[in-house]
């Protein structure tokens, strides 16, 4: 059930990026696990769509109240469901590196959307560097983002942020693709 649960993370990963590096739009958003019922619109009537949802809503909730930064919060409900299945690995998401506990924020447990990119450079199977392509992709747009909005300090502080992250998770892998923030916010 992991694998399920992987290869639904690595389906949100893969939207995430398309976005950012196609639109250059960073978002945040919340994933729950729980109960879910919805009708389905009729030819009849299309728009007859109802829905009922307490998971929904502690999606929105993690979205709106907790992913203040541009990142995707893994609900406890989702946490919870892996530690359920898998009582002797509790921690696989994290062991894998699929989730990670932002400390530096609050300690909510977040998606690497880099967790594929890493792990093909790390393992040595990026053969044709789209792995490294990507991140070097994202670090130019990181200092793009980063010098347009030198002067928003809300939106300054998100991307500083995210481009945390970024090095965090690039620099074990080559200082190269790493962002200069002290150079970029003195220039």
């Amino acid at each position: 059930c992991v694998v399920t649960v992987e290869a639904f993370l690595s389906y949100i990963s893969i939207f995430y990026i398309a976005v950012v590096t196609n639109l250059l739009l960073f978002l945040r958003g919340g994933i729950s696990l729980g109960r879910h019922y919805e009708t389905c619109p009729t030819a009849k009537n299309p728009q007859n769509l109802f829905v009922i949802s307490p998971t929904l809503v502690d999606a929105v909730r993690l979205e709106k109240e907790v992913a203040d930064t541009p990142r995707v919060i893994i609900g406890k409900s989702v946490i919870n469901f892996v530690k359920a299945i898998y009582p002797k690995e509790p921690d696989v998401l994290l062991k894998d590196g699929w989730v990670f506990q932002d400390y530096a924020m609050d300690g909510e447990a977040c998606l690497n959307l880099y967790s594929l990119a890493v792990r093909k450079i790390e393992t040595k199977k990026d053969v044709d560097l789209g792995a490294r392509k990507f991140l070097e992709r994202m670090r130019d747009i990181l200092n793009q983002r980063i010098v347009s909005v030198r002067t928003q300090p809300k939106l300054l502080k998100k991307y500083l942020w995210f481009a945390g992250y970024h090095n965090e998770r690039t620099e074990r892998i080559d200082k190269a693709l790493a962002i200069d923030m002290p150079a970029l916010l003195n220039n």
